[in-house]
């Protein structure tokens, strides 16, 4: 895993755009499926964009050290 500010940066965007393609795709198949285009798929992109940003926020908090 690159440790250099280009590579957090790099794993920052791709966290949140991976996450938003996932529920943006997943929504638009459960759309389609379900005959309810576009309600699905908004849901889905903005649970998409918060677990993005989930991610993000995993990966710049400190992890404390485990407890024994």
């Amino acid at each position: 895993m690159p440790q250099g500010p280009w590579g957090i940066g790099f794993r920052a965007g791709v966290e949140v755009v991976a996450a938003l393609v996932v529920g943006a795709g997943l929504g638009f198949a459960l759309d389609r499926w379900l005959g309810t285009f576009p309600w699905l798929f908004l849901v889905f992109f903005l649970v998409g964009g918060a677990a993005g940003v989930l991610n993000v926020y995993r990966l710049f908090t400190p992890r404390s050290a485990p407890k024994r």
